[in-house]
């Protein structure tokens, strides 16, 4: 059920324990590829330290749903830092859509 998932994974991630965060968004994600929220999460869960893997997540979400708002503007995010004018891309792009 994936409302739950999602949930166990919200309450994991706020207890601090990311990697059983993280298997609740790969469970989902499984589950339901079509439950956007799930991909934003686990790019969250990748953080900083990984932004390879938190930019492929997104990227195979909006592969499925290429107007899918949050995911594009966590992209910009990932991107803000080394390469302002690829945010700025994924900016304007969130921006064109209704």
């Amino acid at each position: 059920y994936e409302p739950a998932l999602l949930l166990l994974a919200k309450n994991a991630r706020e207890r601090g324990d990311q990697h059983t965060a993280a298997v609740f968004c790969d469970r989902l994600i499984a589950a339901n590829p079509k439950y956007f929220s799930a991909y934003v999460m686990r790019a969250e869960l990748y953080g900083e330290t990984e932004l390879p893997k938190a930019r492929e997540v997104l990227k195979t979400c909006l592969r499925i749903s290429p107007g899918y708002k949050p995911a594009i503007h966590s992209l910009a995010n990932t991107y803000r830092q080394s390469d302002p004018e690829m945010a700025a891309k994924y900016d304007n792009l969130a921006k064109s859509i209704p």
